[in-house]
């Protein structure tokens, strides 16, 4: 005679090690192995925002002096996560947001980049959850608080002006508390000659993980 038909929380508990024999029967096995696309889905997913806001002829600047927060205002998207599941990021706020805490990701940010003057030029990039207090549209939050992710893009050496350079960042990012609560800025910096001009920014965030709250 079945047992009584179990959670998908039961179920995982009950696969785990040193659990007695004929702990589940074929019927709960049968209701695990229907349930595992759902698990999946909740897991799995990607998404892809590219923005038109900043192009060749009116791009973003970056002075050489301080931090400049990146935006990007999704013109071209691509969801491919479930349909009831919040995307990465929030255009409005131009703020990284994760879904869950504990969960991890891959975060790619490319652009194309060209110094204002100088040779031997270099930027930087810094995924930053802020000071401490909720990220505010409209109030830019200046790195120095909780940094996730730092990386320097360097040009290619000798090279000066009208030099337009593509750059990828992969970030892996884990989902902590702070990240969790306030979200994420993403800010450039390039601290060299009078700095640089920035466009053709894409955003391409891919969740890996996520605990799943039937678990």
């Amino acid at each position: 005679m079945a047992q009584n038909i179990k959670t998908t929380a039961d179920l995982l508990e009950d696969f785990k090690d040193g659990q007695p024999a004929n702990s589940i029967d074929a019927e709960n096995v049968r209701n695990l192995i229907i349930s595992a696309p759902n698990l999946l889905e909740e897991v799995y997913g990607w998404e892809f925002l590219y923005d038109d806001q900043y192009t060749q002829n009116s791009p973003l600047s970056v002075p050489n002096s301080g931090w400049t927060r990146m935006t990007n205002n999704g013109a071209r998207a691509d969801l491919r996560y479930p349909s009831d599941f919040p995307g990465t990021w929030d255009k409005d706020r131009d703020i990284l947001k994760p879904a869950v805490l504990n969960g991890f990701g891959i975060v790619r940010v490319s652009l194309t980049a060209y110094a204002n003057s100088g040779t031997n030029n270099y930027m930087e990039i810094e995924v930053n959850t802020g000071l401490g207090s909720p990220i505010v549209s409209g109030s830019p939050l200046p790195p120095g608080g909780d940094w996730i992710f730092k990386e320097t893009g360097i040009f290619i050496k000798g090279t000066g002006v009208g030099n337009h350079e593509h750059f990828n960042f992969i970030m892996p990012l884990f989902v902590g508390t702070d990240f969790a609560t306030l979200g994420a800025c993403i800010h450039l910096s390039c601290p060299t000659g009078t700095g640089m001009s920035v466009y053709d920014i894409a955003i391409t965030a891919h969740r890996t993980f996520a605990p799943n709250p039937a678990a």
